[in-house]
């Protein structure tokens, strides 16, 4: 895509070329992209313009004193598969600018909170106006996929944060699965983030998805090839499974039996080159390890960064009284589809049943009464799910049929 193209032309030159489908509900949060694209174009500071476009005007090196407010940015809110992060993605890459960043909201605020630990151990003044400072000048556009709020610790400082830079000049762009109303639902403290949630809707343009839309994730034709960053890789899952898609029974292998074993056994050598260890962007793990334990997203970002395909073995039939595990699995496989890898599994189970209830559906609190509400609340908060007194097992599953297990597909 040429630097400072239309993203609108961008976008239908891809529809009539086949490359992508035809979407009226993409093109419609393409048009509105392409509105703040105009915007950032024409935009011009209070202070005395400076050659170079806006992103110069309003950082460049002689300016001084504070820079006025960028041009409104843009919330883009849908359901999931619906080509959110792909249209923001064209946006980013039609801006004819080096100063902008394009990052998964959760990684950014892990780097935020890592910034904040150096910052107050060095005794710089506030951390959060120096790391907002910082991104303004590096990056007055800043896109965020997947923006969610699941921690107390990032509810508590995204207002200031987020006030910070946009005072600064900063633009957002961001994907979300919620609208700014729903999010951080039923979290802890909520009261003290609604501010949060006022600033984001003065400082962006809400721009909702239709309800009906399709979810493109199930519909691809070709394996992804994340192998390119790792030199050396002895082999390449499309290269073991074949170029196209691979079936589900080829990467979910189920019950775990004998042959299931040996099947993952003979995948793993050929990707590794009979090496019993990872190799090449290869990794093989247990379920047990990745989330029964105390994992968090730190700990699978890294793992997404390392390796290009993961074999994952004896991942469980999971009903409620693992939701923990689940809430990790979730975690990691949002990880690992954020940075394209790919996953191959043995389990318990088929694919669409790897969460199920094992009694009649009841009323989830009153099955479970011996765990904290707080903690299930924030638990389902952390998995999107909108909480509204009780949830039933039939509205939980539905909700991981939806909005999860088509992820773990595409993984």
């Amino acid at each position: 895509i040429p630097a400072g193209q239309d993203v609108l032309q961008a976008y239908d030159h891809f529809c009539q070329s086949g490359l992508l489908e035809v979407d009226q509900s993409q093109r419609s949060a393409v048009a509105s992209l392409r509105d703040l694209q105009d915007r950032l174009n024409k935009h011009e500071p209070a202070k005395t313009p400076k050659a170079g476009g806006w992103f110069s005007q309003l950082f460049g090196s002689e300016q001084k004193g504070p820079a006025t407010l960028g041009p409104r940015g843009l919330y883009l809110v849908g359901g999931p598969g619906a080509g959110k992060s792909m249209v923001m993605d064209l946006f980013y890459h039609c801006i004819d600018s080096d100063q902008k960043r394009r990052v998964h909201f959760h990684e950014y605020m892990l780097d935020v909170h890592r910034r904040i630990h150096k910052l107050r151990n060095s005794g710089t003044g506030d951390p959060l106006v120096e790391i907002a400072k910082e991104t303004a000048r590096q990056s007055p556009l800043l896109c965020f996929d997947e923006f969610q709020v699941t921690d107390v610790a990032d509810a508590m400082i995204l207002k200031r944060l987020l006030e910070v830079m946009t005072d600064a000049g900063v633009v957002l762009v961001t994907t979300s699965n919620r609208v700014p109303d729903d999010l951080y639902k039923n979290g802890l403290q909520r009261d003290l983030f609604l501010p949060c949630i006022a600033l984001i809707k003065e400082r962006c343009l809400v721009h909702t998805f239709d309800k009906d839309c399709k979810d493109y994730r199930l519909t691809g034709s070709a394996v992804q090839h994340a192998a390119d960053e790792h030199e050396g890789s002895a082999a390449d899952a499309g290269t073991v499974l074949g170029k196209s898609a691979p079936r589900i029974s080829q990467v979910w292998m189920a019950p775990l039996i004998q042959s299931t074993d040996h099947k993952m056994n003979e995948i793993f050598e050929q990707l590794v080159d009979g090496r019993k260890a990872m190799a090449g962007g290869v990794a093989r793990m247990h379920f047990d390890d990745m989330c029964k334990e105390p994992r968090g997203a730190s700990d699978y970002l890294t793992i997404s960064h390392s390796f290009h395909t993961i074999l994952l073995d004896q991942v469980p039939q999971m009903t409620m009284e693992q939701l923990h595990f689940v809430r990790r699995l979730i975690t990691f496989v949002d990880c690992l589809y954020e940075r394209r890898c790919k996953l191959i599994c043995t389990a318990d189970t088929e694919i669409e049943n790897v969460f199920t209830s094992a009694s009649q559906p009841r009323e989830l609190r009153s099955d479970h009464r011996n765990v904290p509400e707080e903690w299930l609340e924030s638990a389902f908060n952390e998995m999107d799910i909108n909480c509204d007194g009780k949830i039933s097992w039939a509205e939980f599953q539905k909700y991981f049929q939806d909005r999860r297990l088509t992820a773990l597909i595409q993984v």
